[in-house]
């Protein structure tokens, strides 16, 4: 059997894309797994060491050695058919020691403008990611991406070619629940990061006829924005923030609802371009989709007819379009995001994936 490491900055277990890769992949491949983060321990003088020597690197502009890989000295010993690296800052060591394997790189979002809202990190960090990226994309073997604007950028910036394999979810058999005429619920789920202007969603429901009520189901990444949005909710009748649900049921649990919400405002690149998990989990639990025109976004619910898409950011644009829909036209939706949940699923991107590494480990 051949043998394939998944290499990844956060647990493989939490983490939807590199979790199901594992997944597709250990029917064929025997498969080995790390979270870099976890492998290197989290004793407060370690990470304080650790940090000291990355910012030491950083200033000097010496890339490579900015992050201590020793804690993978023990993956350095083996030989891998396929390597696939989910995290920018891992490529330099799986270049290095990648012997004859060939290599994956899941670009999830684009590098070079990761966290362009912070000011610290564009002047700390922001020309080690284009550094990395000049270097070490020609490298690889393959390149995957989420969504075909970030696929454009990678194109135009760095001349690297890479395949759109969007985070569907997994396919759940589940059916529409119609909604009460009279109450019409709606759900945004995610972090609470500040950049992305979460109460945008809030100040659309201040607009909205009695019809109309929002949860906004959020992981607290943020304490004081969290805060902020609790304040905001608690001022009104038709707005909660409730606590999340762990990971593999979300889609069962949003369910109950009638219209997922995703309209915010695109204050950095990767925002402008992004296609979520949350997007696929309102399709599996057969919600109406209403976004922003955001446009990866807006293009499926446009050709699945999903839903709407305002023509704008301003709340006030989602507002009129949400107040002026019918009971039908909701039922309508929802039916059709249960035809597309069939398309809409990770085992169709299974078949994509298998395909496009089958030339990478063919003897």
């Amino acid at each position: 059997m051949k043998k394939c490491l998944i290499i990844a900055n956060a647990s493989i277990q939490t983490d939807p894309r590199p979790y199901r890769m594992h997944e597709w992949l250990k029917e064929s491949f025997q498969v080995d797994s790390i979270a870099f983060n976890k492998a290197r321990g989290h004793k407060p003088w370690a990470k304080i060491l650790r940090k000291a020597r990355y910012f030491f690197c950083l200033l000097f502009r010496r890339y490579e050695e900015a992050i201590d890989f020793k804690c993978l000295k023990d993956f350095k010993e083996k030989s891998y058919d396929l390597i696939i690296c989910h995290d920018l800052t891992l490529l330099p060591w799986v270049i290095k020691n990648k012997k004859k394997s060939k290599v994956v790189f899941d670009a999830r979002e684009y590098y070079p403008k990761q966290r362009e809202h912070s000011l610290l990190w564009k002047l700390l960090f922001q020309k080690q990611n284009i550094y990395l990226c000049s270097v070490y994309l020609k490298e690889v073997d393959l390149i995957i991406t989420v969504s075909e604007g970030l696929a454009a950028e990678y194109k135009k910036v760095f001349h690297a070619e890479s395949f759109v394999i969007p985070s569907f979810s997994d396919f759940k058999e589940l059916s529409p629940q119609f909604p009460d005429k009279d109450k019409i619920k709606i759900i945004h789920h995610g972090t609470s990061s500040k950049n992305r202007l979460l109460e945008n969603m809030i100040y659309i429901m201040d607009n909205l006829d009695t019809r109309f009520e929002l949860d906004l189901m959020l992981v607290n990444t943020d304490k004081k924005y969290f805060e902020f949005l609790h304040g905001l909710a608690a001022k009104r009748k038709n707005v909660r923030v409730i606590p999340p649900v762990p990971l593999n049921e979300i889609v069962s649990y949003i369910n109950k609802y009638d219209i997922g919400l995703f309209d915010t405002k695109p204050t950095t690149f990767n925002l402008e371009y992004c296609l979520p998990n949350k997007f696929f989990e309102f399709i599996q639990g057969r919600l109406m989709i209403a976004v922003g025109p955001f446009p990866e976004m807006a293009a499926y619910v446009k050709k699945f007819s999903l839903g709407v898409v305002a023509s704008d950011y301003d709340p006030h644009v989602m507002a009129n379009i949400i107040n002026s829909l019918t009971i039908e036209e909701i039922h309508e939706f929802k039916n059709n995001a249960h035809k597309a949940a069939n398309v809409l699923c990770s085992e169709e991107n299974k078949k994509v994936f298998l395909s496009l590494i089958a030339p990478l480990t063919h003897e």
